[in-house]
């Protein structure tokens, strides 16, 4: 059944190279009867070796990084089989949610705080500038151009309050030319 839901994916791999993991690619021959036996550290060094072909070192890297936090991450809250298994079950819900219009897995990266990280670690060297901010979970799609002065609370009640800036670079230059003025209704 999964394998039928990952055949698309399976026909177009994210880099040429051999399939690794423990358990998914093995050099065993049939006549090879033993089976490894690993303890929780072994595991995660066995897992991270069969990496080792992996033609991308970008992708190596990652791939091992995220090895090494999920394994760790397993040992930490030392999770059971109940865990996991409602782990799995949550992950293919949020899977099957998804469509060529709906992507599920973006707004669960929202809700996990992935995407502002993602953001931040990739902004860093930011000095003097406003925090960078991705559209979260709520987004709506572009907003309605509106005039200079313009009340943009779309007639909420609450107490009006007067807005008035500037859009600059961080050497305080005025970005694109334009200053704005907006009226809002805060809540």
């Amino acid at each position: 059944m999964i394998a039928e839901k990952c055949a698309p994916f399976q026909s177009l791999p994210a880099y040429p190279g051999r399939v690794a993991g423990v358990g998914l690619a093995s050099s065993r021959t049939p006549q090879d009867s033993t089976h490894a036996q690993f303890n929780d550290t072994e595991l995660t060094a066995a897992v991270i070796r069969s990496f080792e072909e992996t033609p991308e070192p970008r992708v190596k890297f990652l791939m091992e990084e995220l090895v090494k936090s999920l394994h760790d991450f397993v040992r930490k809250t030392d999770l059971s089989f109940d865990e996991w298994g409602y782990a799995i079950d949550f992950l293919t819900r949020v899977g099957q949610k998804c469509s060529s219009t709906r992507q599920e897995f973006i707004l669960l990266s929202d809700v996990l705080g992935v995407s502002m990280l993602v953001d931040a670690v990739n902004h860093r060297q930011r000095d003097g500038a406003t925090e960078t901010t991705v559209l979260g979970p709520f987004y709506v799609g572009e907003h309605k151009p509106m005039p200079h002065g313009a009340d943009i609370s779309a007639n909420l009640t609450g107490e009006t309050m007067f807005v008035q800036s500037r859009v600059t670079d961080p050497q305080g230059q005025t970005a694109c030319g334009r200053a704005g003025r907006r009226l809002a209704r805060r809540q």
